[in-house]
């Protein structure tokens, strides 16, 4: 979402849709009704549904909200398959399959990407951004390391499975021990952190393959 901002050069607007329901009956229609009239004023802009499944899926329960989820997202349908107004809307998921099939047919959402956990190469790009530039854009210089550059990226390329966030968050450890000892950051202190850590991909071992299984057949690798 934020790469498609940038690259249109529009503004990006965040919205968590479980955030547009209320308890009072009817409530939550007006609200959505309301904020997707804003949009449409404040387009052009990129719109980005986050973790949208969390929220929006389930609407045949209707037995349990008086049938809210449901004329929530047919009202969201409706303006995604016929609003003029030039609003690019970008939705991400950890559940696609939860998500009635209708919102994921063409005309509403033009195209369904499966992102996979970074493979070796990606996994050092990742690591270089938080070690390098994304220290040096809030520091104005990148902190100081004790070994090679390389050293630390050989780390990533070898952490098999781990996502970026926990890539970030090794590496945070590993500051962390490193700054509790006065030190520059070591590439012993990322392997430390590394080992330490269990990924998702091992925890949920069933859940990541059941949606890479999902995804073979009804999805565009990204």
């Amino acid at each position: 979402a934020r790469v498609c901002a940038s690259h249109f050069g529009l503004p990006l607007y965040r919205l968590d849709p479980g955030r547009i329901f209320e308890g009072i009956v009817g409530a939550s229609e007006s609200r959505l009704d309301a904020l997707l009239a804003l949009l449409e004023r404040m387009s052009p802009l990129v719109l980005w549904l986050d973790e949208i499944d969390k929220s929006l899926a389930g609407t045949e329960s209707g037995s349990s909200d008086g049938g809210t989820t449901a004329r929530v997202v047919g009202r969201l349908l409706t303006w995604l398959q016929e609003n003029p107004h030039p609003v690019f809307v970008v939705a991400t998921a950890n559940h696609p399959d939860r998500l009635p099939p209708e919102m994921l047919r063409r005309g509403r959402f033009d195209e369904l990407f499966f992102v996979d956990l970074p493979n070796a190469e990606a996994r050092a790009e990742i690591l270089d951004i938080h070690l390098r530039h994304k220290a040096a854009a809030a520091l104005g210089q990148s902190p100081p390391l004790a070994d090679a550059l390389e050293a630390y990226l050989a780390q990533a390329r070898s952490a098999e499975g781990f996502s970026g966030a926990e890539l970030e968050a090794a590496l945070i450890e590993a500051r962390l021990s490193a700054y509790a000892r006065g030190e520059a950051l070591a590439a012993t202190d990322l392997e430390d952190a590394l080992a330490v850590t269990v990924p998702l991909s091992q925890s949920r071992s069933e859940d990541i393959a059941s949606l890479r299984a999902w995804a073979k057949s009804r999805a565009r690798r990204a």
